[in-house]
């Protein structure tokens, strides 16, 4: 069996500052070079970072020191084609690939004889359990703060790459899987999706006229406490002028009343 096409993957020719040359091939979406956790490790960056994007291809700076230089002119973001030369903190790194498809014939080995599958219980290699762990660690405020504020950054700029972002904050958060807050709140939004579909139709209107109606008594009758506190609070107001300075509002408001009458 033979396949017609292939898409040449992207990568970078690196060279440090040493002079030591590597060729580091690129992940499909975001890789991230240097930093303290960087798909590409490189000395001397501190928590700068430099990121580059396959679709379109793309280099974003993410830091507060010195800028990267594209081809010789310093730029914080910088659209990438096959050729440019990226200088940064004494390291040299050339862009190469995704220029273009290639037509090549490959031989495919025949397929195997499929085997019986391996039961695994291990919840990192579920991907949809990855994504909501990691956005779980972002509400909570245990993922590394650095990582939560790039990848906000990158959903307001329309760069979000659910499966990059949540192998980013993933590895950069020391949180285990079985962490009891993690749970907790798991826990909370299982009960709120289970209950979501009561929430709506009939049932739903349901239990928001009976939820209306527990509101309404409730504020009904704390008005009601509120009235007769301040019923309590003005007797004893009254009380108190009657003993100390020896002046009744009866007497004020038979005055009041014979004013009214002419007398």
């Amino acid at each position: 069996m033979r396949y017609p096409y292939r898409m040449p993957q992207a990568w970078i020719e690196l060279t440090d500052a040493r002079g030591t040359r590597h060729r580091h091939s690129l992940r499909e979406g975001l890789t991230t070079i240097g930093g303290r956790r960087g798909d590409v490790a490189l000395d001397g960056t501190d928590g700068d970072q430099l990121h580059i994007w396959d679709r379109p291809p793309k280099l974003l700076f993410v830091g507060a020191g010195e800028l990267p230089r594209v081809n010789g002119r310093a730029a914080e973001e910088h659209a990438l084609r096959s050729g440019d030369v990226i200088e940064w903190r004494g390291a040299r790194l050339e862009f190469s690939g995704l220029a273009y498809a290639q037509l090549e014939e490959i031989e495919l080995p025949p397929v195997p004889a499929p085997v019986a599958p391996v039961a695994t219980s291990a919840a990192s290699e579920d991907p949809a359990w990855n994504r909501l762990r990691a956005g779980l660690l972002v509400e909570l405020g245990l993922a590394e703060p650095q990582a939560a504020r790039r990848w906000q950054d990158a959903i307001l700029r329309s760069e979000f790459e659910p499966e990059s972002c949540a192998r980013d904050l993933l590895s950069s958060s020391n949180v285990p899987a079985g962490d009891p807050r993690l749970l907790e709140r798991a826990t909370r939004l299982q009960r709120d999706l289970i209950m979501s579909p009561v929430q709506r139709g009939l049932r739903g209107q349901t239990r928001r006229i009976r939820s209306a109606a527990s509101n309404w008594f409730a504020m009904a009758l704390m008005q009601l406490l509120v009235l007769v506190v301040f019923m309590a609070l003005f007797g004893v107001a009254l009380f108190i002028v009657r003993v100390r300075w020896q002046w009744s509002v009866d007497a004020y408001l038979d005055r009041l009343a014979a004013l009214l009458r002419g007398e």
